[in-house]
């Protein structure tokens, strides 16, 4: 199999009737250096359980999205995120590209390499990398498997969360200490900036037709309990019952967005103080001022006043694809604490 631009590709031989699976592999992932976790130790790991194995890394969100809408038309037995949740993301997005375009569904499989894994704590997908591939091999094998919704806005898919808001103008200074850890002083002083400029807007929210209106800092709709870094945030959501979790913060400073956040942070339960809950397939949020809108931190939009949307709409896909995940079992969120989440986005050395 010959490399193309911007990627590597690693093909491993398998018998004709052995089960064919394509890993799509971030090589940015942030335990994509730790023992086990080359491409070629997950290749020998998984042709070792009777699989036949391709594996591509992709440098980027743009190359992972066009590889994996390819691959689901060549009917793989499944089709293996190796890497965090914007990964799985991508990888989504081009599953789901091909679907709407005729092509058969085709099963996911996901490796937790990232910083958060969200998607994976959302599914019961343990981090530990020898569970990870044993869920993997009885997902293609026994049928073990659950479905995954996903949100939709416009032609946009998220898989965790869309919000709006304070919060969405604070994602991309998240993402970047992610990447640049260094840049966490940095980051705090604009945040501080931001929390004292903040003031609430008023907003019209709509679920499944039920209209109420108030003020508000922020609007998150919410496939999976956390995201970001592990903000527990709607604790009861679930990502294969076919409704969306909208979150409305209704206190009146930034500050108190700002510790609502950290309160969450880690998977921590909070009490419902400046919080109001709704839950339904659509949901459309107009508020009357511009808001900054994000969707799983890939793409980013702004509606309200003086913006080409004056309001959003959210709608939940129901079982939009099929997961190779262990049975749905009670609550899978473990409190891991701030300070152990603060340092997953520090940089390990892990050798090869």
């Amino acid at each position: 199999m010959q490399a193309s631009s911007g990627n590597t590709a690693h093909s491993t031989s398998g018998g004709q009737s052995d089960p064919h699976l394509v890993v799509i592999a971030n090589p940015s992932a942030k335990l994509l250096g730790a023992e086990g976790y080359a491409p070629e130790q997950i290749a020998a790991n998984l042709r070792s359980r009777g699989f036949a194995v391709d594996i591509y890394t992709e440098d980027s969100a743009e190359q992972t999205v066009a590889r994996s809408e390819a691959v689901a038309w060549q009917g793989v037995a499944a089709i293996v995120a190796l890497g965090g949740d914007g990964t799985i993301h991508s990888i989504v997005e081009g599953l789901l590209r091909a679907r709407q375009a005729g092509a058969a569904p085709t099963v996911l499989g996901i490796i937790p390499a990232g910083t958060m894994n969200n998607v994976a704590l959302a599914l019961g997908i343990s981090e530990s990398l020898d569970s990870a591939l044993d869920v993997i091999a009885a997902g293609v094998s026994e049928g073990m498997t659950r479905t995954l919704d996903v949100g939709l806005v416009e032609r946009n898919v998220f898989v965790e969360v869309s919000s709006m808001g304070m919060e969405a103008e604070l994602l991309p200074i998240g993402e970047e200490v992610k990447v640049r850890p260094w840049e966490l002083p940095r980051a705090f002083f604009i945040m501080l900036q931001m929390a004292q400029h903040a003031r609430p807007t008023r907003v019209t929210l709509e679920v499944d037709e039920r209209r109420t209106t108030m003020r508000a800092l922020g609007v998150t709709i919410c496939n999976t309990p956390t995201y970001g870094a592990r903000f527990l945030v709607a604790p009861d959501a679930q990502p294969d019952d076919g409704q969306l979790d909208v979150v409305v913060f209704t206190g009146k400073t930034g500050w108190a967005l700002l510790r609502h956040l950290f309160e969450t942070m880690g998977g921590k339960r909070r009490s419902q103080v400046d919080i109001q809950r709704f839950r339904g397939r659509v949901v459309r949020v107009r508020p009357s001022h511009a808001w900054a809108v994000h969707m799983d931190g890939t793409h980013f939009m702004a509606v309200g006043r003086g913006q080409s949307s004056a309001a959003l709409e959210a709608s939940a896909w129901q079982a939009a694809l099929t997961v190779c995940a262990p049975p749905k079992s009670g609550d899978n969120i473990t409190p891991e604490g701030p300070l152990h989440t603060a340092f997953r986005v520090v940089p390990t050395d892990h050798p090869r």
